[in-house]
């Protein structure tokens, strides 16, 4: 049986990634994006309470996709087909259109006649590649993660540990914050990669949130995580007001908000969102590709916005509808050129 709720899971993610791009390029406190503007503050909101948690979700559901993958499939086999489906697009995506992103972010910012004065030619074409990852770092992330998820299956076979982990309760749910808290603090590099967290991540949706039984006990309580994730998202948004959204996402109380947030989200989706129809197929058919494609049309529209001096508020929703049209269309010309969509793994 098709898990719907994942599917939808992974299109609600993409939503909020390229939602949270557009609040960032206009944010208010300083956040590290390829382009920034002036916005309107209260705006950051957004940004506040959903950047901490939703690429914790993103690794979870990969790892509850790699539970339900490698039922048919070897671990041998598994990494061949991330090697092709994750690492060769991550390449591809950077020299394509992660340069196009970087030479256009790099004008616009006048961040290349800034370097050229201090900064060796070879020091500046590193910083071109890290400037252009936009997006791609997950791809990047994961198929490290993965790798690391290979090995642990061939020589610690983590296999049999999913019994037990998916007779956890729901005190134990939450207590898993612990683990989670600490591996954030590990390997923060760049204001992007979190590799123990998640790395932890992925391997808690393989072991834990894949099980029947943890889902569950998550949609039994979806309501109280709910109110607990709303409480506690307002109360962080309120102490760290005003700090980049980066600076704050090891904090102990924005990593409890995100944690409850993914228990609550993982619930409602589970009960709620386990069925399909047009629209939402629609969507997930191409999430992906406007996650991995976003990204150079809303540094191009934010600069667009700037520069024409378009009113605040009305940026937002101009950019917002760009950035989604954009890497729709780019998605759906790329889907119909098969040697492309492989390369970039685009279905």
């Amino acid at each position: 049986m098709k898990k719907y709720y994942i599917d939808n899971m992974k299109s609600f993610v993409v939503i909020l990634v390229v939602l949270f791009h557009v609040v960032a390029s206009f944010a208010s406190n300083n956040s590290v994006l390829n382009y920034h503007a002036k916005g309107i503050a209260w705006f950051d909101s957004v940004g506040y309470l959903v950047y901490p948690w939703f690429m914790i979700l993103m690794f979870i559901i990969s790892g509850m996709t790699a539970h339900y993958s490698l039922k048919k499939r070897s671990p041998n086999m598994f990494m061949k087909e991330r090697i092709k489906g994750i690492l060769l697009p991550f390449i591809v995506y950077q020299l394509t259109i992660g340069a196009l992103t970087s030479l256009f972010s790099f004008r616009v910012t006048n961040l290349l006649e800034k370097l050229s004065a201090e900064v060796p030619a070879s020091v500046i074409h590193v910083i071109r590649i890290l400037n252009g990852m936009g997006p791609s770092w997950y791809l990047l992330q994961l198929f490290i993660t993965c790798f690391i998820f290979w090995v642990l299956l061939k020589i610690f076979k983590i296999n049999k540990f999913q019994d037990k982990c998916s007779r956890i309760n729901m005190l134990g749910l939450i207590l898993l914050i612990i683990p989670v808290f600490i591996s954030a603090q590990l390997a923060y590099i760049g204001f992007t990669f979190r590799f123990f967290l998640y790395t932890l991540s992925f391997i808690l949706g393989y072991l834990v949130f894949a099980s029947e039984n943890v889902l569950a006990i998550l949609a039994k309580y979806k309501i109280q995580l709910s109110v607990g994730a709303i409480c506690l998202g307002i109360l962080q948004m309120i102490i760290y007001w005003g700090q980049s959204f980066m600076s704050i996402v090891n904090e102990p109380l924005v990593m409890l908000f995100s944690w409850i947030t993914v228990l609550a989200v993982i619930g409602i989706f589970y009960q709620s969102f386990n069925q399909t129809d047009k629209w939402k197929t629609f969507l997930s058919n191409n999430s992906y590709g406007i996650y991995l494609f976003h990204y150079l049309p809303l540094t191009i529209g934010a600069y667009l916005m700037d520069y024409y001096q378009i009113g605040l508020v009305t940026r937002y929703l101009l950019l917002t509808i760009f950035t989604f049209v954009c890497s729709l269309i780019m998605t759906m010309i790329i889907k119909r050129l098969p040697p492309i969509s492989t390369l970039f793994g685009v279905k």
